[in-house]
């Protein structure tokens, strides 16, 4: 492991900066996560406010796979769907995880695909954009995403300015007074 030891105030230094740092990362991460809340969220409402309904069959596109923890290997489904609106094809895509592929498996298989009348090349699955629409799953994404920044950004500067990467030197141990 790296480390590099440093002075009891050169490090006091180091860690008041790290804070600072931290800080302004956490605050600029919050910023972006919340934009993308809620950008996410007027999406689904605008999608939602005038909106059709088409029942689509779903085709598998695709089967990934990936290296997880303890060399478990996880499979991602790709799945495709198209659907046609005053003699426009429009084609969806979406991927999920093995365990949540299993409805989405199997012959004769549909979704319901919800798209804009003003402008049909805006829709996603209706499941979809029913769970980003809501105030209250917009609120618990935030509170989640907020709360995963904050500690990361926590972590982060722990990392940084206890024992691990910079740990300080030890100070000298007064001398002992002869008396």
């Amino acid at each position: 492991m790296i480390s590099f030891k440093l002075e009891p105030g050169n490090h006091a230094a180091l860690s008041c900066w790290s804070k600072r740092f931290f800080q302004v990362a956490f605050v600029v991460a919050a910023g972006v996560l919340t934009f993308m809340g809620v950008e996410g969220y007027r999406e689904a409402r605008s999608i939602l406010a005038d909106h059709s309904v088409v029942n689509v069959p779903v085709e598998l596109e695709a089967i990934t796979e990936e290296s997880g923890r303890r060399g478990r290997t996880k499979h991602m489904f790709e799945f495709g769907y198209a659907f046609e609106v005053d003699g426009r094809q429009y084609h969806g895509a979406f991927s999920t995880s093995e365990s949540n592929a299993q409805k989405y498996l199997g012959d004769g298989v549909t979704i319901d695909v919800a798209y804009s009348n003003a402008d049909p090349a805006r829709f996603d699955r209706l499941d979809r954009l029913q769970g980003m629409g809501g105030a209250g799953s917009l609120l618990k994404r935030m509170a989640i995403a907020l709360l995963g920044a904050a500690f990361l950004a926590f972590v982060m500067h722990m990392l940084l300015v206890a024992k691990l990467f910079v740990p300080r030197k030890p100070e000298p141990e007064p001398e002992a007074v002869a008396g």
